[in-house]
């Protein structure tokens, strides 16, 4: 507890700070303090780290520093007012002058208030009283102005603030109706008003929510047409029996919740408030174009002539799908190949030669599935040759491996095919993986579903330095991960500069450099971090680490102040630390540079519209039970695939990562550092609780009824 000295007498007039009291009420007391305190307190909080030292200098002549009882008023709603740093007890925020009023927000040091007013130049909109003794300093709107312009940190943590109390009172303003008294963003306190109703009679109070907190299935999703999706700005979220839960952009639109209730007649609707940008951000996430069907479709319906692709060889010209003239079929084979790629939801295309033509075959859900559709003899060529256009390739060279790219347009949709083409006994083998664009990349609470493992990976990447290292088997997810990590940072921290290396670059992420190796020119992941270095990076990503050279200059990086984020090849946390070992990495370097190692491997995930819980074989859950993944007192009952149509009859829809993650903390850093064998560290880890080990992730996404039995054993099976 910071205690300031005596309170100054004042035979002058009252300087400015917190308002006068009005009778009865107690008075905020302006007191001494010596600068060296006051630069000391400021910048130990938060928010104010890294603060240049000259700029607060020259600012600390205009802080007065108070002391307050209990129920003294601190801010003054309507008043010109200024910017106060809480820097000890506690206060409250209240919608208006009514010291009787339901409290906004409770604060409680280091934190801050009076930002309104000082970001935008108007009144106040809000007051602020003592809960307790409480302390703080205070800076007049023109001096906290210039600070925050010249502060960037300072002046992000001002505009989340504002941001977070903006969303504070929309979401208390949806919870009662509108009336003619409501002048500001907090002017009248939270009061009991007549319930508006919905055109059915029902009650029109309305939550806010996020999209990412439901997490909607195909099933769902398919309940409402697409068009109307878009329309209206309504997205189907939860179906639970009969109730129908909603998210809508404008929740309170008579004529849009009556289209609802037209087209959904016997299923009663429940409605919450959704943000514009969560509502679209979603669309592109979920694929939601405009040819999926309603009520029951088996996933997205793409007509071949839709694709528009890019053509790389004349200079980015859009090349429809459609053909005239000769080679023809050839054209519309590409197509319709691609097409029923993205219908499926496929993650890989592989054209394979064989003795009677070309065999197609899809990778859905990490399995192999062979296309119904083979292509002829004749046309083997042809639509090798049309692959190798399209991404850039030369077409006369047929005996060694080429990379290539391919963009196409489905709809609203915009995807990537990262095309290798590879030399044969038959032909040429093609394989072409399908990337969405940046804006399906999956946010950090649907990667990492157990709250533990979010808390670290969210500890490692607010860190301002340190190595994050994900791991696992080729095909694993390891850069959807690297890049929901990526855009969480780059989301949270704009002004952070981000630079990337990666062979090749998936994602097209704005506001982000990224670089693609190139080894005909020597281009690789050491040559162009070692010139990363030089452009004053605030997060570096290395696509993969492969050799010493990369992974020791990475390594020196993340101990010298930058967040690193890089992917490896291993089969736990702990072999993690042995490849870097292999690549030349020594003990007391990685002890020093890395903070968290995540391993994760991909398990289907269970239909929620027809997933079950049911007895397994006595077999399967004795084997359960001696890895740890069930509790043997818990009951036997464990969650089971269906079969319905959302699901096209196979009971799983996509994958969920099942990882093992492991925080370094001081504990472990010091064990790696003094050379320990890995059983010690493993079980200094496990005692530090720090460690969350493949059995312990596979139980929580069976507790939460997300993957089988059968496949969590698949998962930790060694």
């Amino acid at each position: 507890m910071v205690h300031f000295p005596v309170p100054v007498a004042s035979a002058s007039p009252r300087p400015q700070g917190p308002p006068a009291p009005v009778p009865g009420q107690p008075e905020a007391a302006r007191v001494q303090v010596p600068p060296p305190v006051i630069e000391g307190l400021v910048l130990s909080m938060p928010f104010l780290q890294g603060t240049d030292r000259s700029l607060l200098q020259g600012a600390l002549p205009h802080i007065l520093c108070f002391e307050a009882k209990p129920g003294a008023w601190l801010l003054r709603s309507g008043s010109l007012g200024g910017l106060s740093l809480l820097v000890g007890g506690a206060a409250k925020l209240l919608p208006g002058a009514d010291l009787t009023a339901t409290p906004l927000e409770a604060m409680r040091a280091p934190d801050f208030f009076g930002e309104a007013g000082v970001l935008s130049g108007q009144p106040q909109p809000y007051s602020a009283v003592a809960a307790e003794d409480c302390r703080l300093f205070w800076l007049a709107p023109d001096v906290a102005r210039a600070l925050l312009m010249r502060m960037p940190a300072f002046g992000h943590a001002a505009a989340r603030r504002l941001a977070d109390r903006l969303v504070l009172a929309c979401s208390r303003d949806l919870g009662r109706a509108p009336s003619a008294d409501d002048t500001g963003l907090f002017d009248s306190p939270h009061a009991e008003a007549p319930p508006a109703t919905d055109p059915g009679g029902g009650d029109a109070r309305v939550r806010f929510a996020e999209v990412n907190d439901y997490q909607p299935q195909p099933s769902v999703l398919s309940m409402i047409p697409a068009r109307m999706i878009r329309q209206q700005r309504a997205l189907p979220l939860a179906l639970a029996g009969r109730r129908l839960t909603v998210g809508m952009v404008a929740p309170r639109d008579p004529a849009a919740r009556a289209e609802l209730q037209r087209v959904l007649q016997a299923i009663d609707l429940e409605i919450v408030a959704i943000s514009a940008d969560d509502f679209a951000q979603n669309v592109a996430r979920l694929k939601l174009d405009e040819q999926r069907p309603a009520k029951g479709g088996k996933g997205h319906i793409v007509a071949p002539d839709t694709l528009v692709f890019e053509n790389v060889v004349d200079g980015g010209d859009a090349v429809r799908g459609e053909a005239k003239g000769s080679g023809e079929d050839v054209l519309k084979l590409v197509s319709r190949v691609v097409a029923t790629a993205v219908e499926m939801g496929a993650s890989d295309i592989h054209l394979e030669p064989a003795a009677v033509g070309v065999r197609v075959r899809y990778r859905v859900n990490g399995t192999m599935q062979d296309s119904a559709e083979a292509v002829r003899p004749e046309l083997a060529r042809g639509v090798t040759a049309r692959l190798k256009v399209l991404a850039g390739m030369d077409i006369t060279e047929r005996r060694r491996p080429q990379d290539g790219r391919i963009s196409v347009r489905v709809g609203p949709r915009e995807l990537d095919l990262r095309v290798n083409c590879m030399p044969a006994s038959r032909g040429e083998k093609v394989c072409m993986r399908l990337l969405e664009g940046a804006g399906s990349t999956r946010p950090l609470q649907q990667i990492f579903v157990d709250p533990q493992m979010l808390s670290m990976v969210r500890k490692a990447l607010n860190r301002p330095y340190g190595g994050i290292i994900v791991a696992g088997a080729t095909g694993a997810g390891k850069t959807s991960t690297l890049y929901a990590m990526l855009n969480e940072r780059r989301t949270t921290r704009p002004d952070t500069n981000i630079l990337t290396v990666e062979d090749p670059v998936e994602y097209r992420l704005s506001g982000v450099t990224q670089v693609q190796v190139d080894h005909n020119i020597e281009l690789g992941f050491a040559r162009v971090l070692r010139a990363m270095l030089r452009q004053d990076p605030d997060v570096i990503v290395v696509g993969e680490t492969r050799d010493s050279e990369t992974a020791l200059m990475a390594l020196e990086a993340a101990m010298t102040g930058h967040l690193l984020l890089t992917s490896l090849h291993a089969n736990n946390s702990l072999t993690c630390i042995q490849r870097l070992e292999n690549l030349g990495c020594g003990r007391p370097l990685i002890s020093q540079s890395v903070a968290l190692m995540l391993v994760q491997r991909l398990v289907p995930r269970l239909c929620e519209a027809c997933r079950r819980m049911e007895e397994p074989p006595r077999a399967l859950f004795d084997a359960l039970v001696a890895r740890r993944v069930v509790d043997i007192q818990s009951g036997t009952a464990l969650p089971a695939p269906g079969a319905c149509d959302a699901c096209n009859q196979t009971g799983y829809v996509g994958r969920v990562a099942v990882i093992e993650g492991l925080l370094v903390n001081d504990s472990v850093r010091h064990a790696l550092a003094a050379g320990r064998s890995l059983g010690e560290i493993e079980q200094l880890a496990r005692e530090a609780k720090v460690l969350v080990p493949f059995h312990q992730a596979a139980s929580n996404l069976i507790k939460a009824q997300l993957i089988s039995g059968a496949e969590a054993l698949l998962t930790v099976a060694d």
